[in-house]
């Protein structure tokens, strides 16, 4: 790392600490709830209860883990019904399983996250959050039928089969940014394209 560079964070480091600083007054104040790390979905349950929310979050900005987070999953959602995907919650958590086999994952958390999913969705949008329909296509999955998932896809109406030599002819045909569309590929080794 250049002298420059070693400088200019240490400099950025030492300006956000002293920001902290500055927020971290004591204060007295009465609540309801108080959720740390600024859980969003929290604070907004609560305050939906009618309880006065206090959230406190050690970031300069809120969001946290969640400013990460790629997208939403939902079984048997207004989205995956209208596009005839049809998947159930207990085939969902059997596939999760299976994939998190070697993880350590909680089966029971697992199982609730996705028989909660639809209403989770719908409460979300509720508060004014864009959804849409998605479809990850792994470039390294191996599928066993190829064939008959097209087909099943196409007569379902929610697939459109196109032909492309390269990721430039793909993201011609689906009108997306070509340097997107390779950046998703090399980043997380899949295709990630979605429709509202």
């Amino acid at each position: 790392m250049s002298r420059l560079r070693k400088n200019t964070a240490i400099g950025c480091f030492l300006f956000i600490f002293s920001l902290s600083l500055s927020y971290a007054q004591e204060r007295k104040m009465e609540t309801d709830v108080v959720v740390v790390g600024f859980g969003v979905s929290a604070a907004v349950s609560a305050a939906e209860a009618g309880l006065k929310v206090i959230a406190l979050e050690k970031q300069a900005i809120d969001g946290g883990s969640s400013n990460f987070a790629e997208g939403l999953f939902g079984v048997n959602t207004d989205q995956t019904r209208k596009n005839s995907v049809a998947i159930t919650a207990e085939e969902a958590y059997r596939t999760a399983m299976e994939f998190n086999q070697s993880y350590r994952v909680n089966p029971a958390l697992v199982k609730r996250y996705l028989e909660e999913s639809a209403a989770t969705i719908r409460w979300l949008e509720k508060q004014g959050v864009r959804t849409g329909m998605g479809v990850i296509i792994p470039v390294m999955k191996k599928l066993t039928n190829v064939k008959k998932e097209i087909d099943n896809a196409i007569s379902a109406g929610s697939a459109k089969v196109m032909k492309a030599s390269s990721l430039d002819d793909l993201a011609k045909n689906i009108a997306v940014d070509p340097k997107r569309l390779k950046a998703s590929v090399t980043r997380y080794n899949q295709i990630m394209i979605w429709s509202r």
